[in-house]
């Protein structure tokens, strides 16, 4: 897959793998309601800046997630419900070429879930931080992701 081979060659990546006990269709719900992350994320801001097609949240999709006025500008560029959706950072970071993805494939009775992302290049002395930063930020995103699919699975 071209992503795959992308992502590998990038010089600054990461993975995160979490287990989540429900099913994909709700995790993917959750992960991609742009305006829903202040509902269960840190962040404060969210909104959806540009709808996407034929999904509102889908390709096309323009999201801002942040605190206030400070954070980034991300944009879908691959949507397919339940099991994958990619996005790219337009700005916001100081980095070139970010480019994530959320994968999602069925695991027992719950979710296996790959969040993955790379970019290219950041300004120098800052692209290990950068790094450690977002991988720590995606592991947090992860185990709020798993609360809060949790939660709505069992209410559903």
């Amino acid at each position: 897959m071209a992503c795959g081979t992308r992502l590998a060659a990038m010089p600054y990546s990461y993975v995160v793998n979490r287990y989540i006990d429900a099913p994909p269709d709700i995790v993917f719900e959750v992960v991609s309601d742009h305006a829903g992350y202040v509902s269960w994320t840190p962040a404060r801001t969210g909104r959806l800046l540009t709808e996407g097609t034929p999904d509102r949240n889908g390709v096309g999709a323009r999201r801002f997630l942040g605190a206030g006025r400070i954070g980034a500008v991300e944009r879908v560029v691959e949507f397919d419900r339940p099991a994958h959706m990619s996005y790219v950072v337009e700005r916001g970071l100081p980095t070139e070429g970010y480019r994530a993805h959320v994968r999602l494939t069925p695991s027992g009775d719950g979710t296996a879930l790959e969040w993955s992302g790379s970019f290219e290049s950041a300004p120098p002395l800052l692209a290990r931080p950068i790094l450690a930063f977002l991988k720590a930020i995606i592991r947090d995103t992860a185990k709020r992701l798993d609360a809060e699919s949790v939660r709505r699975a069992r209410s559903a």
